[in-house]
């Protein structure tokens, strides 16, 4: 009789725990004894973070896609190499080792990214996730801009937010991340070689790595072609690009 006392008592106090618990997350998750500024306050913060988070991880997505492919997402002229569609920014003059310059400037490559952004980050951030009964939120257009650093890249992202509950109101629009990938510098690179190539028809890499020394160039040479594999010293990622040689 006194062991099922106490079964019941434990039992007892289990419910009351539980009770207590979800008394306190319902409480914590409509602001209950919260003022309405320091609640929609702390869903702002939330918001801010999920925006940064998913502006990080997408624009280093893309800009990834972008220098294995030779700093586009849709190659219109390209060599199939290990594994990656890579552009030809020198195409072949027939008869002649020199090449056409067909690099992309640093603005096409930035209005890419930020189509890119425009497109996939709404899916990431999930604003649905934040929606609740217990105030209101209201998006509006989501726009990208993007720069391209020596040693970064820097995303801004419009979108304007507004949260609300009875009185209180707060708006948040403009939210900034920096991803540390050198594109600007090695694409700096890119353009020497390109130069060299379509001015002379060779570039040797060795001399200019003496010169630059932050910069790694591997040169392959895939019949009838060449493919420049570059990176900078501190960091993994890849800028690779294919110059087009006559068969």
């Amino acid at each position: 009789m006194f062991k099922k006392a106490q079964v019941t008592t434990f039992v007892i106090i289990g419910i009351v725990i539980l009770a207590v618990l979800g008394l306190f997350l319902y409480a914590r998750s409509t602001g209950l004894g919260v003022s309405p500024e320091r609640f929609i306050s702390s869903k702002k913060t939330a918001i801010e973070s999920r925006i940064d988070e998913c502006s990080r991880e997408q624009a280093a997505r893309v800009l990834e896609i972008i220098g294995k492919q030779g700093g586009t997402l849709t190659p219109l002229k390209a060599l199939q190499f290990n594994g990656n569609r890579v552009s030809y920014l020198c195409y072949n003059i027939p008869g002649s080792d020199n090449c056409v310059n067909r690099v992309l400037t640093l603005r096409d490559i930035e209005n890419q990214v930020s189509s890119y952004l425009e497109n996939n980050l709404r899916n990431c951030i999930n604003l649905d996730s934040f929606r609740s009964s217990s105030y209101s939120l209201q998006p509006g257009n989501l726009e990208v801009s993007t720069t391209i650093g020596q040693n970064n890249v820097l995303v801004i992202v419009d979108y304007p937010i507004t949260l609300s509950r009875d009185d209180a109101r707060l708006t948040v629009s403009r939210f900034s991340s920096t991803v540390s990938i050198p594109l600007g510098r090695l694409y700096l690179a890119a353009i020497d070689i390109i130069d060299s190539e379509a001015q002379v028809g060779e570039f040797d890499p060795l001399p200019y790595m003496l010169v630059h020394n932050l910069i790694r160039i591997e040169k392959q040479r895939p019949f009838p072609d060449k493919v420049y594999i570059m990176n900078v010293r501190t960091s993994p990622y890849i800028f690779q690009f294919a110059i087009e040689g006559e068969p």
